[in-house]
């Protein structure tokens, strides 16, 4: 077994450690995160040439005057395939800590709801809770923190994990931490694993 694997195994261990509580949320994104899929958003630019984003490449998109985005594709949930290394981890939050301890939140809108929560409920991960934050367009990479800010608030969190590949997300999401605000943990994925166990 090679130390990445340890080291998961080991942070795995830990949360089937910890106790229940209602202070604590996990936070995952969805695409490159947790799933990959086949959909890809199409933008037009000013001079009418298009190009067709990975949701990766749409993470870290410099968008350009003029550009028009078509999310058609994209909200289809097309070929979903689990990251295996992270849903190790989604799998561990969910049997120690049940539905109410972890959070999909994701760009896509309401209308990939139903085909995430289906997707996970046929995974046998029922009652999940998705949260979708788009479309955010020129807002993606502060959409989630502002979502997480009102989050710890309304229902009184004291530490929430964050698990993105989004570098800019990470970093929005980091800029939270405060004296007298919650702790907000950053785990940025990058080549589907966390960091700072990979690395």
């Amino acid at each position: 077994m090679n130390s990445s694997m340890k080291r998961l195994d080991a942070y795995i261990a830990e949360i089937y450690r910890e106790t229940c509580d209602k202070g604590v949320l996990r936070v995952f994104d969805m695409d490159d995160t947790l799933l990959r899929t086949d959909g890809k958003v199409k933008v037009t630019h000013d001079d009418g040439n298009s190009v067709k984003l990975t949701p990766k490449m749409f993470a870290n998109y410099q968008r350009l005057p003029g550009d028009k985005f078509d999310y058609s594709e994209f909200y289809l949930l097309i070929n979903p395939k689990p990251i295996k290394w992270m849903m190790r981890i989604f799998e561990a939050v969910y049997a120690s800590q049940g539905p109410s301890g972890l959070v999909i939140a994701t760009i896509r809108d309401t209308r990939t709801k139903q085909l995430i929560m289906r997707h996970f409920d046929n995974a046998g991960f029922s009652g999940i809770e998705v949260h979708p934050l788009g479309p955010v367009d020129d807002r993606i990479n502060v959409a989630k923190s502002e979502w997480i800010a009102d989050r710890v608030v309304r229902d009184e969190l004291h530490t929430i994990h964050v698990f993105d590949d989004s570098t800019k997300t990470i970093e929005a999401c980091n800029a939270l931490n405060k004296p007298g605000f919650a702790s907000v943990v950053c785990h940025r994925i990058v080549h589907n694993r966390i960091s700072s166990l990979w690395e």
